[in-house]
């Protein structure tokens, strides 16, 4: 008894140290959200078409998440892929968009692929283990000679604006239609009185099934008051209501995840998502400062991108030079050289063990546990 007693708190540190790295997704990976399992279908595509697709994804993340799609099957050759590599904020369902090109001479009839997802770490690594895959999709290309026309405007904003500043238009534009087309396209700007106050043309031209953003603006020196803005897509059209005002517009914002990846030693890459919690259109910069020991590394500014109110905006920056101990990185987001955001990331040259060897760590571990359970009960028996 007096054995049995010394054993069982190795025990106890050996199931959770399986229960705390079995819920790390350092060490086992990251897998789609539940209720998330993805999939892809496409209908009615023309053959000698190109298509759009989306396929929304949610992982079970603690941090931004980038993952690489890798297309297999007898229709991956139709494939490709927008981003070289796609990002996830923790609990956010994010867009995975491709395009599929089907062959002039494709017989009517269904076809079929494979799109597995795998974390851009797990991808650059040498591994046989199949659990770097997160997920994989199937996806079903239902091809016919049958036509399809028509365009949707699924949301269109105006956003208010200052005295002497442009007036921001921001539309999702989505063609229904099954072929190539560049409908005529029109932004408007009318007072309440119903008169035109200035227009523009645009030239959005779309592939099949396309959703597309639109974002663009109008500066006409518009006096306080309240107007609308209009868009014009083919025969589709929407309005909205907005505001011309003397005062400034309040300028927030805040970091929703900033994580560094260190690249086999010899590159680093910063990526920051920046969310616009204000009500004013933020043109941003990301700025950084790379040290170690207090000396400085790399100092950075990336483009500048417009974010819109309730929007989010992704920076991302990479350097290439060989990494050796602790550096820190301290990035803000500006906004006409004012500070809208800000954080200390810290990052090592290597601080973290492959795949394979956090399987051999929890292998190990069960083994341990198998031997302990196996002991205390023989003692119990004898």
């Amino acid at each position: 008894m007096v054995h049995e007693k010394r054993i069982l708190p190795v025990l106890a540190f050996v199931i959770g140290a399986i229960v705390l790295l079995s819920l790390n997704p350092s060490f086992t990976g990251y897998s789609v959200a539940d209720g998330n399992e993805p999939a892809l279908l496409i209908e009615e595509a023309l053959p000698g078409s190109t298509i759009q697709a989306r396929l929304p994804v949610q992982l079970n993340n603690d941090d931004l998440v980038s993952i690489k799609v890798v297309a297999s099957g007898e229709a991956a050759s139709w494939i490709s892929f927008v981003e070289e590599e796609y990002h996830f904020l923790p609990e956010v369902e994010s867009t995975v968009t491709l395009y599929v090109r089907i062959p002039d001479d494709t017989e009517p009839g269904e076809y079929t692929a494979k799109l597995a997802l795998m974390s851009v770490e797990d991808a650059e690594k040498s591994s046989v283990l199949t659990d770097q895959i997160i997920s994989y999709v199937p996806v079903n290309i239902l091809v016919s000679s049958e036509q399809r026309t028509g365009f949707a405007i699924p949301e269109f904003t105006v956003y208010d604006a200052e005295v002497g500043s442009e007036v921001y238009f921001h539309a999702i534009v989505e063609n229904l239609g099954n072929s190539d087309t560049a409908p005529d396209t029109s932004i408007a700007i009318y007072n309440l009185q119903g008169g035109l106050v200035t227009e523009r043309s645009l030239s959005p031209a779309f592939v099949a099934y396309e959703q597309k953003e639109l974002t663009t603006s109008l500066s006409d020196g518009l006096s306080p008051g309240t107007y609308y803005g209009q868009i014009t897509v083919g025969k589709e059209s929407k309005s909205m209501r907005f505001a011309v005002v003397e005062e400034h517009l309040k300028r927030n914002g805040e970091l929703q995840s900033s994580t560094v990846t260190v690249e086999d030693n010899a590159r680093v890459r910063i990526d920051t998502y920046f969310m616009n919690t204000g009500e004013a259109v933020i043109p941003a910069v990301l700025h950084g400062i790379v040290t170690q020991e207090g000396a400085v590394v790399t100092e950075f500014y990336t483009d500048e991108q417009i974010v819109l109110p309730g929007e989010y905006g992704i920076f991302s920056y990479s350097y290439a030079k060989d990494i050796h101990g602790e550096y820190t990185a301290d990035v803000e987001v500006l906004s006409d050289n004012a500070v809208l955001a800000e954080v200390t990331k810290d990052f090592y040259s290597s601080d973290a063990i492959s795949l394979e060897t956090n399987v051999l760590v929890i292998f190990s571990l069960i083994m341990l546990l198998l031997i302990v359970s196996h002991y205390i009960l023989s003692r119990r028996r004898a």
